[in-house]
């Protein structure tokens, strides 16, 4: 029997929450497996792969931003989460130069143009971004 999208949902948000990338790549191997192509994904999915990658900053940046890109192109419409996941990726990052402030107000320009109201994940998140690179004047405006 095929997997439904809400299994593979939580199976992708358990590895996220862990950080697990194995369990990342069985997910995929397993949708893979029966068929079930980026073009049926939903929201949530496109969300919890991205948030997976976002233990791997550095490695996957890239690859999520991709992800957002097939996420429109599907004619789907981001939602908070989505972002918040991609900004979650500045808690691995070790090179500043991939997840930097540019990266950030990126990401947050993107929340706008969605007309989508900031979480208090989305605060907290920015907020420790701030923290981490000493950026007190990026917190301010908030």
């Amino acid at each position: 029997e095929r997997p439904t999208f809400k299994c593979l949902y939580w199976v992708l948000k358990s590895c996220a929450t862990r950080g697990d990338q194995i369990g990342v790549d069985t997910a995929m191997d397993l949708m893979a497996s029966h068929n079930i192509t980026q073009t049926q994904w939903d929201v949530d999915l496109y969300n919890a792969v991205i948030e997976c990658n976002s233990f791997h900053a550095d490695d996957q940046v890239q690859h999520s931003l991709r992800l957002l890109d097939e996420l429109l192109q599907n004619g789907l419409t981001p939602n908070v989460h989505t972002f918040n996941a991609l900004l979650a990726h500045h808690r691995s990052a070790v090179n500043d130069e991939v997840i930097n402030v540019d990266f950030m107000f990126h990401v947050l320009d993107q929340l706008e143009l969605y007309n989508l109201t900031p979480s208090q994940q989305t605060f907290a998140t920015v907020l420790e971004f701030c923290a981490k690179h000493k950026r007190k004047e990026m917190a301010q405006p908030m």
